[in-house]
């Protein structure tokens, strides 16, 4: 199962308990320059969030908040607040019902994976959509990525890499990457969510899956796969920080714990990480709770997480783990969630291919930065590595 996007059985879980190109732009102009145009042309009307309330002001303050918004940033912040998510969806054809939102909604990257996967030219057709009905709305176009992790835990059979495991070398991990990457940059792709930096420890959730518990040569074939990947001029997000190796269980298929003090965590699970803050355009959060950070709030939630990241010298794009998933931890709804990642620090936000969920939190966000929990700082900020991380995706 694809360790990325576990969106239907982490629902099953929380049911059983009772109970989303990163398209970007910032800057001073968009890349690529295409004209704005007024938000609702396409006839796309998403059902107002009881949780998160309309996206559109209604009331006259509301609408002198959104107009100040709007000035701070460098797009309107319907717009800008799009292009922070990363969305999943579901179909293999044009004629799936993503396609009329992506009219309407100018998501920051999209996520493909196994189940939207027919075949080659499918595919190709597929990413190709994705590119055109963007610039018909005259959008920015959204990067397209790829959970490719490898072995049998991959968006495209056949194209590799191997399994992270079966992987004993940095010249097997940079060509396994490369390899990998220049096919799927044929196919469309712009980014990938791999590799995996977790260590494969003993009974943890990345055992049979990580490339190693040795911190070093786990960190050596990092490195290598990061640089695979870049060279075919796919942007490798690697995940998950500040470390999975120990966790519980697999934070996607519930909620996760990772019991490790700070200074071990560091000495062990984060020198793989330390190996390519330098190198890597994009590092993705863990979704497990950490007890020494916050032993109640996943990682993506979490400031102290973002906080050491930074301070080792990442100055990439931070993306978030699956926000839906997050939910089973937190027990609030998944807008609450991504205003919480992005005030922590997160870039990206991550929700995979529920419309619902993806417009929640889309709206959540938006009211946020409108009523100023959010600062439009932030925003640009977030706007501006993600602009760069669309630069170094080539």
């Amino acid at each position: 199962m694809n360790p990325w996007r576990r969106r239907l059985v982490a629902l099953a879980v929380a049911g059983a308990a009772g109970g989303g190109a990163l398209a970007l732009a910032t800057g001073d102009a968009d890349p690529g320059t295409v004209s704005v145009v007024p938000e609702g042309g396409s006839g796309f009307r998403p059902e107002p969030s009881r949780r998160s309330g309309s996206a559109e002001p209604r009331t006259s303050k509301e609408r002198e908040q959104q107009r100040r918004a709007d000035a701070r940033l460098p797009v309107p912040l319907a717009r800008a607040a799009a292009r922070l998510f990363l969305v999943g969806f579901s179909g293999t054809t044009p004629s799936a019902p993503f396609f009329e939102r992506l009219r309407e909604r100018e998501w920051g990257a999209v996520l493909v994976d196994r189940a939207n996967v027919v075949d080659a030219a499918q595919l190709t057709a597929l990413t190709g959509e994705i590119d055109l009905v963007a610039r018909n709305a005259r959008r920015l176009p959204p990067l397209v990525a790829a959970a490719q992790l490898g072995g049998r835990e991959v968006t495209v059979k056949a194209i590799g890499p191997r399994r992270q495991s079966a992987i004993t070398n940095a010249a097997s991990a940079r060509r396994q990457a490369g390899r990998a990457g220049r096919s799927l940059r044929k196919l469309g792709f712009d980014a990938v969510l791999a590799p995996a930096a977790d260590l494969s420890v003993a009974g943890g959730p990345w055992e049979r899956r990580g490339f190693s518990d040795d911190p070093r040569k786990a960190a050596r074939l990092v490195a290598a796969a990061v640089a695979g990947w870049r060279r075919a001029r796919i942007a490798p997000v690697v995940g998950h920080f500040p470390g999975e190796g120990t966790a519980s269980q697999d934070p996607e298929l519930g909620v996760a714990t990772v019991g490790l003090a700070r200074a071990e965590l560091r000495t062990r699970d984060q020198r793989p990480f330390r190996a390519v803050v330098r190198t890597a355009p994009a590092i993705q959060l863990s979704g497990a709770l950490y007890a020494d950070f916050d032993p109640v709030t996943p990682a993506s939630l979490t400031p102290g997480v973002v906080q050491t990241l930074r301070r080792q010298g990442f100055r990439g794009a931070i993306v978030s783990s699956n926000l839906t998933a997050a939910t089973l931890a937190t027990g609030e709804g998944v807008g609450a969630a991504a205003v919480a990642a992005l005030k922590a620090g997160c870039d990206v936000l991550y929700v995979p291919g529920d419309q619902r969920d993806q417009e929640e939190a889309y709206r959540a966000v938006v009211r946020a930065v409108r009523v100023g929990t959010i600062p439009t700082a932030r925003v640009r900020q977030a706007l501006d590595r993600i602009n760069r991380l669309r630069r170094r995706a080539g």
